[in-house]
């Protein structure tokens, strides 16, 4: 086992949550109703500086928060102020981060109603972002990418829902729900299953079903409906086994993707390193896809 895990599990269980923040000049907390779970969801949003100043229509990138993370990590968690603000002026795009529940892993659940992320985010999120703002409101206009659980969520989401959808990425993704596998420490393990447990529901033949729903065992979809993917992990990373197995599924079924390995751990200053290029990815994508 690893030193650097201890670390990184403590990383997995004290991020903290902000909600309700209304920060303006382009970035703000929305309050979404979810009637598929009968509750309403925060998100947050970020608009470019061009979108109070013309009429266009623009892409948006949905980013998914980490396990007992939450909608603003990817506010304030970066270690540059207003990092999403400028890659958001740089590339004229929105961002729209949903909240998936600290350890719902964007699953609809067999067991539990008030845990039905796919449906949420899908359909619910994107409808009212579409509604209420100037979106592209087309597959081809929309990206959705996360870190951590939230790589597993994106990947997962966007396969499953290819006409809302047209690219996905994931960073350091959990792309394999075998969570007795996560190179983590036993204890870790346990605490971070009976959450999950909790988070889906206490029914029958849990631990199978979500090694049902991981993408890594989601291959023919993949195959099936092929979209534009970029996925990235660190060297020293507990997910970078399971990312190497899913690399190698997508090679082997022929399915595109750009899959990249960096030196380092599961952390923030990763994923600010690592973001900057997956949002370069969709940026190109959504410039080669112009309707």
């Amino acid at each position: 086992m690893r030193f650097v895990t201890v670390k990184l599990c403590i990383l997995l269980i004290t991020t903290s949550v902000q909600a309700g923040m209304a920060i303006g000049n382009g970035i703000d907390t929305l309050y979404i109703y979810s009637s598929a779970m009968d509750r309403t969801i925060p998100a947050a949003i970020v608009l470019p500086s061009t979108y109070q100043v013309n009429h266009d229509k623009y892409p948006v990138v949905y980013l998914l928060h980490g396990a007992t993370g939450s909608f603003n990590d990817w506010l304030t968690r970066f270690p540059e102020d207003g990092f999403l603000q400028k890659l958001a002026n740089k590339h004229n795009i929105i961002f729209v981060m949903p909240d998936g529940d600290p350890f719902g892993f964007y699953l609809n659940s067999p067991w539990n109603r008030e845990s039905q992320f796919e449906t949420h985010i899908a359909k619910e999120v994107v409808s009212f972002i579409d509604l209420n703002y100037r979106t592209k409101g087309y597959a081809e206009g929309r990206a959705i990418s996360g870190l951590s659980m939230g790589g597993q969520g994106a990947l997962y989401i966007a396969i499953r829902n290819p006409s809302v959808f047209g690219a996905a990425g994931s960073m350091s993704g959990a792309v394999s729900l075998n969570i007795e596998e996560w190179d983590l420490p036993e204890e870790t393990i346990a605490t971070i299953s009976r959450e999950v447990n909790k988070a889906v529901g206490e029914g029958n033949n849990i631990t199978s079903w979500l090694i049902e729903q991981s993408v890594l065992n989601q291959i023919e979809v993949f195959t099936k409906h092929q979209i534009p993917m970029i996925i990235d992990c660190r060297t020293e990373d507990f997910f970078l086994e399971a990312n190497r197995q899913f690399h190698k599924k997508l090679t082997d079924q022929s399915v595109k993707h750009l899959y990249k390995e960096y030196s380092g751990q599961h952390d923030w200053n990763y994923w600010h390193k690592a973001l900057p290029f997956q949002i370069h990815f969709f940026s190109e994508f959504f410039n080669n896809s112009k309707k």
